[in-house]
């Protein structure tokens, strides 16, 4: 009998933008953000930032994020019992498929690219 199935969204599940977004507000306004100011919602919704949103066209913005806390962990034990599927954004952000890609492949080479079932 096949495994149940489990997709797992890849950007702030797996990669962490909060920190690359931060010091692009920094970079660009030249202060950090604290977290009582984009608590509860993006750090590009902030008033003035929508143009860091930009930022996500850029090829390479995804390719050296770090990976979230413990996520490879938890899909380590889930691949136990689960075909796990990474899904992401990549159609959405065109420039980002080969980082996220090779992201995938250096962070989570366990997971297979492909699913063939017999």
């Amino acid at each position: 009998m096949p495994k149940a199935r489990i997709a797992v969204d890849m950007d702030e599940v797996l990669a962490d933008v909060q920190p690359k977004f931060l010091d692009l507000f920094e970079a660009a306004y030249g202060r950090r953000l604290s977290e009582a100011e984009y608590r509860g919602k993006k750090i590009y919704q902030v008033d003035g930032a929508v143009e860091i949103r930009n930022r996500l066209f850029d090829r390479g913005f995804f390719a050296d994020l770090p990976l979230v806390e413990g996520c490879r962990e938890a899909l380590l034990e889930l691949q136990r019992e689960y075909e796990l599927f990474i899904v992401t954004a990549a159609m959405e952000f065109r420039a980002s498929l080969e980082d996220k890609y090779d992201w995938l492949q250096r962070h989570l080479p366990f997971i297979p690219w492909n699913h063939e079932r017999l």
